[in-house]
């Protein structure tokens, strides 16, 4: 089954912070599922260069598109709202074909 997962913070195991989607996404890929990962680059370590737009990578079998939206911890309400509302269009429109993936996941 292709699953698409959606977190908008998703964080690397050698990020800081919680990787409890990443551990999920292992373990779904472990038992023979196709995970794709949509995330922002938010929480990623600075060591990963991202472009923007929308970057591919790949992490433990987990297929990342990772969109560039920025984020900090020291954003108002307003634009930490700006930040999510840029994320769930930029799925929306660009990636969330309900033809290419038999399942969606979501993490808050």
């Amino acid at each position: 089954m292709h699953i698409l997962y959606l977190h908008q913070y998703f964080v690397p195991p050698d990020g800081s912070g919680g990787t409890r989607s990443y551990e999920m996404a292992k373990r779904l890929v472990k038992a023979g599922h196709r995970v794709t990962m949509l995330t922002t680059s938010a929480f990623f370590p600075e060591s990963y260069r991202f472009k923007p737009g929308t970057n591919q990578l790949s992490l433990g079998g987990i297929d990342l598109l990772v969109m560039h939206v920025p984020y900090t911890n020291s954003f108002s309400f307003v634009r930490r709202l700006q930040a999510f509302f840029s994320y769930v269009v930029k799925a929306s429109l660009n990636h969330c074909s309900p033809r290419c993936f038999c399942q969606v996941l979501a993490a808050l």
